[in-house]
């Protein structure tokens, strides 16, 4: 749980988005402060990071004094440019509200896109670290091998495998111009043992591709 048990937790609908922002109440919010945006996975809202999978990842970052928040950002949108936004116009939100120094992303599962479309965008300046819990890191896998071919052409609005590249062009981190992802510190979590998402063609091979020029690039083999 979080150490001094009292957090305050605000539910804003930014971009006609459902957020959920949370940080301890007796933070002092005049003061520079790190944000964490929490980028859920499929078939998740912006309540699993604070209530389900990423509980806690979240009570933890709020307990040392992190602003933490998520937007629903679509549901399954699967690394899409209204995801993108949705999440940047969350951040312009919080920097409104509060003062914002650093930015760090986390993606979970399919929020790995997202958040890693974003970053390569460099729209938000302030974030300097990328975790990924689990991460989708490879969009052409997921549509081809992973079983997502559906909920991607969804969230791409195009029908066949033949329209897939044209549709998807430029949101695929792993095909991504690598030096986009520079100079900023990646730390990933991912499991061996994941049928679903799997660890050698996601965290792996981007970690592969980044190494040369992140500042730090890690995967962690959780069971």
């Amino acid at each position: 749980g979080v150490a001094s048990g009292v957090v305050t937790t605000i539910t804003p609908t930014v971009s006609g988005q459902a957020c959920r922002i949370a940080y301890l109440s007796d933070t002092n919010i005049t003061e520079p402060k790190t944000l964490v945006l929490y980028f859920h996975g499929s078939s998740e809202t912006q309540d699993t990071p604070f209530t389900g999978l990423g509980k806690n990842i979240t009570d933890k970052l709020i307990s040392e004094g992190y602003i933490v928040a998520a937007s629903f950002a679509g549901g399954n949108a699967w690394g899409n440019q209204d995801s993108q936004d949705d999440y940047y116009d969350l951040y312009s939100y919080i920097n409104g509200l509060y003062n914002i120094n650093r930015v760090v992303f986390i993606g979970q599962s399919m929020g790995g896109l997202t958040s890693l479309n974003l970053l390569a965008s460099n729209r938000i300046t302030k974030c300097y670290a990328w975790y990924g819990v689990y991460p989708v890191t490879n969009l052409n896998e997921a549509y081809f091998n992973e079983g997502f071919a559906s909920a991607i052409e969804t969230a791409y609005g195009f029908v066949g495998s033949g329209n897939y590249a044209a549709a998807t062009a430029g949101f695929d981190p792993q095909i991504t111009t690598t030096s986009l992802f520079a100079e900023k510190t990646y730390d990933m979590t991912a499991s061996p043992d994941d049928t679903l998402i799997f660890k050698t063609t996601n965290s792996d091979l981007f970690k592969t591709k980044i190494n040369s020029v992140a500042f730090r690039a890690n995967v962690f083999a959780a069971t």
